[in-house]
């Protein structure tokens, strides 16, 4: 108490002798005392809890008074109440740092959402902490999310012990009337300045047992605790002998080691400004400890004038300390805060032409050249509006009916293109932040974490990873506007951003409701380029030899980009509305086929084949789960067509959207399958042959298959659908060869047959060199007992590994030969014959090889 006693602060109110009112100053003091003795049990604890943290014990509580007798200056006034309340805002600020503070203790912290999503991210994909670390990192981290809120509630909880009931303070009667009121005050510590003037009262009365001018001013007493707590920085926190015994690495050494040089502040020659030294001078390898004061020198003088800024606005008194002395530059801090044999220098890293840095990694030259640029806008705004319609489905419990909606208007400035959902929605701190930060995501920024606590331990997963995709949209548009509102908000809280001259850095914001925003939580507008046109029709590239390009509508267009959305997407064109994809697609699979095929707009004979194939596989069809989320990773049958398969009947997906529309020729499976990205540009990477649920799904697809009758066509079909899958044919395909004797007629056999024609007779294979792929080629001559295998279709099956290695893990042919034969205790090999064959068709060089088997070891 010595610390408190010796300020004016104390003096002028709790430490006071004033006769007119001594029986409720006595009355405040003693139980400040109680309260005081109380607080500094639990904050012993504190250091058990968080070994890495500074102290954070009753010295530095104690030193507070002193530091805000510094700052706020003999002339300053206080009422003894006011006294109480700071002093119990000081005591409560910081007690929630340890696990004692907590009902449930550690198993109550980690039933919060802050602490699942600390751990969430600390053991997600790319982690490289141990389990044991991470449950550290995470009660580290929830704590020090939690300790400012708890801070409000301190004041109330109850302790027991042999049956009694002990709270922090004793007193009820001053625990009901202002233990709340201490306690949202302690929490403040940790808002920013305009919540401080937003969630406190500027005035208050005492309670009834006070005298009536004792009124109290909850936004002062804040303002003094932030300030005070900002600016308490020195050795005391970090003492030699203790930072001596407790070996510190890394961020906490950083810390430890920027208070352990430093002095305690003192006002400089002006009077009104405090004025930080240190003691000794930083070295070479401790550059991070002073950059570390620096910052809080910067944060110190920033809380400082924010707050006589606030205390002016309620007409009190400011503060006699006006900010940090010294503090403008890193060459300013540098003269009382010495370095050794180096010097600060605030040159950060940065990009001197942002702009163009967008323009370059934000554009075509991300998404490649000759791209359909508009198709890509258009899927990176429905990935956002995806992402946020998951994400209040996952936190805005009772929320299941997500909707995009996507128009087209026509004006006199031309054609816009907008694209709105009721998803969660952005705040100003969301809107203004991450979307105008080129290169971060929202989702992947601490910002979710305070904005949607539990999120990030939700199921829900983001497609959004890069922070990028929002800036492809000025490929297309001349002029964009962005509204958007929380989805627990009303209009008149909408926020908007306009581009008003394509990329710019310096957009217009605005606040409250704007014209022509919809009631949708986020809309972003787009005035496309005049090279757009008025958007009537798209053409859709065929890269198939043969097959001819073809156009399409808007409608078709459109719903076929969100091909496995499970969200009801809308579109509207002059005043109609029309639903042009389903949430559950899947219960309607025979038309969802169609329109991802483009069936309406494609030629008679193309049709037919849709129309066929739909009718042999389709029945197939069943969704791909993740076991462990519940979310939709495909919708998909493997096919067994081995010559006709129409094109665009598929799409690998990214969260449900397909990359293109174009191109599409693969012909394993009908229906989509969900991949995980390659890159920021969201094209294929790794699919989901890894995951649970796809895996669930082949295996019930062969239990499928093993029921229906097959033909020698379904087997050959099977055995590449399943290799290029990533599953194993080995027991259900088959494979096509020719003899020597007999070159027209093709055999389907096995492959257990296979195995055996290479060991009683020569079984042999052509090498296309160019794709290093098993070719075919009847041309080519065949000796007396040769046979020769016959791919029937080009694919992953027939991919020629080499057999020097280890098995691989993938399933082509030679692998799973040489695996079969492993099993009968043989060792196969391939022999290429020197003399090479051109292929007429390809141009590709061709080389014969003679598959062998001989005993393992010989």
């Amino acid at each position: 108490m010595q610390k408190i006693e010796n300020t004016q602060l104390w003096k002028k109110t709790l430490g006071s002798s004033e006769k007119e009112y001594k029986d409720e100053i006595e009355f405040l003091r003693t139980e400040f005392k109680t309260f005081r003795e109380r607080a500094g049990q639990l904050v012993s604890l504190i250091n058990k809890t968080l070994p890495d943290l500074t102290i954070h014990d009753i010295t530095h509580l104690d030193a507070l008074w002193e530091v805000a007798d510094t700052i706020c200056g003999s002339e300053f006034s206080l009422n003894p109440l006011e006294a109480f309340i700071f002093g119990g805002a000081i005591l409560l600020h910081d007690s929630a740092l340890c696990v004692e503070a907590y009902e449930g203790g550690l198993e109550g912290i980690k039933s919060t959402n802050q602490w699942k999503d600390a751990h969430s991210m600390l053991t997600s994909s790319g982690s490289t902490l141990n389990p044991e670390d991470a449950l550290k990192e995470a009660n580290f981290a929830a704590i020090r999310a939690l300790h400012a809120s708890r801070a409000e509630e301190l004041a109330d909880s109850v302790w027991s012990l042999n049956g009694n009931s002990l709270t922090l303070i004793s007193n009820t009667d001053l625990r009901v009337s202002l233990g709340r009121l201490i306690g949202k005050i302690a929490s403040s510590h940790h808002w920013n300045i305009e919540k401080v003037k937003d969630e406190l009262p500027e005035i208050i009365g005492p309670p009834a047992a006070f005298p009536s001018n004792w009124s109290i001013s909850p936004r002062k007493i804040a303002c003094m605790l932030r300030c005070a707590d900002a600016a308490h920085i020195s050795s005391e926190r970090a003492p030699n002998f203790l930072m001596a015994l407790r070996k510190r690495s890394g961020i906490s050494f950083d810390h430890w080691n920027a208070q352990n040089k430093m002095a305690s502040a003192v006002i400089d020659s002006t009077g009104e400004k405090l004025l930080f030294t240190a003691n000794q001078s930083f070295s070479q390898n401790e550059e991070q400890s002073w950059w570390v004061i620096y910052d809080a020198l910067l944060m110190i003088d920033q809380e400082i004038k924010t707050s006589n800024s606030l205390l002016k606005s309620i007409n009190s008194e400011e503060f006699s300390i006006k900010g940090v002395a010294n503090c403008s530059s890193p060459e300013e801090v540098n003269k009382n805060i010495p370095t050794e044999n180096w010097t600060p220098l605030n040159k950060e890293i940065h990009v001197s032409n942002l702009q163009h840095l967008i323009t370059q990694l934000g554009g075509s030259n991300l998404y490649g050249k000759g791209r359909d640029e508009l198709e890509v806008v258009i899927r990176e705004l429905l990935q956002n509006s995806r992402d946020a319609i998951l994400a209040r489905m996952s936190f805005d419990e009772g929320f299941s009916d997500g909707k995009i909606t996507i128009e087209i208007k026509r004006d006199t400035d031309g054609t816009w293109l907008v694209i709105s959902d009721n998803g969660i929605g952005m705040s100003e701190r969301v809107l203004t932040g991450p979307l105008l930060d080129f290169g971060t995501s929202f989702w992947s920024s601490d910002l979710v974490l305070s904005e949607f606590p539990g999120l990030k331990s939700s199921p829900f997963k983001p497609l959004g990873q890069f922070g990028i995709g929002f800036y492809s949209i000025f490929m297309v548009a001349k002029k964009v506007h962005v509204s958007s509102k929380r989805w627990d908000s009303g209009l008149d809280e909408t926020l908007s951003l306009s581009f008003n001259n394509g990329l710019s850095l310096r957009p217009l914001f605005q606040k409250g409701r704007a014209s022509g925003v919809s009631s949708n939580n986020t809309q972003v507008r787009l005035l496309l380029k005049d090279s757009y046109g008025s958007l009537d029709s798209h053409n859709i590239r065929h890269s198939v030899q043969g097959f001819e390009d073809f156009t399409v509508n808007n409608e078709a267009y459109l719903s076929a980009l969100c091909a496995g959305l499970t969200v009801n997407v809308y579109f509207k064109d002059t005043e109609q509305t029309k639903l042009i994809h389903r949430k559950d697609f899947f219960d309607h699979a025979e038309e969802w086929l169609k329109k991802i095929a483009f069936y309406d707009f494609r030629p008679a004979d193309e049709k037919s084949l849709i129309l066929e194939t739909i009718e042999k596989e389709s029945n197939r069809m069943e969704k791909i789960i993740d076991p462990n989320t519940g979310a939709l990773e495909g919708f998909a049958a493997i096919t067994t067509s081995l010559y006709k398969l129409p094109h665009f009947i598929n799409a690998r997906t990214v969260g449900g959207l397909m990359p293109t529309i174009h191109s599409r020729t693969s012909d394993n499976f009908i229906g989509f399958i969900d991949n995980e990205p390659d890159s920021a540009r969201r094209n294929i990477g790794n699919n989901q042959q890894y995951s649970m649920g796809y895996k669930a799904w082949l295996e019930s697809q062969l239990k499928r298959l093993e029921s229906q009758e097959w033909t020698y066509e379904d087997r050959l079909a099977l055995s590449h659908s399943l290799c290029d899958l990533g599953a194993d044919p080995s027991d259900t395909g088959m494979v096509a060869m020719v003899s020597h004797s007999d070159k027209d007629n093709i055999l389907v056999i096995g492959i257990d047959e296979l195995l055996n024609i290479a060991i009683n007779q020569k079984l042999v294979l052509l090498n296309d060199t160019g794709f290093n792929q098993i070719c075919s080629d009847k041309s080519f001559e065949l000796t007396n007992r040769e046979f020769l295998i016959f791919p029937v279709k080009s694919s992953s099956f027939y991919n020629i590994k080499s057999l020097s290695s280890s098995p691989n893990k993938t399933h082509s042919l030679l692998d799973i030969l040489r695996n079969k034969a492993k099993e009968r205790g043989l060792e196969l090999n391939l022999e290429f014959q020197d003399t090479p064959h051109k292929n007429k068709m390809t141009g590709s060089i061709i080389k014969k090889g003679t598959i062998s088997l001989s005993p393992i070891g010989e």
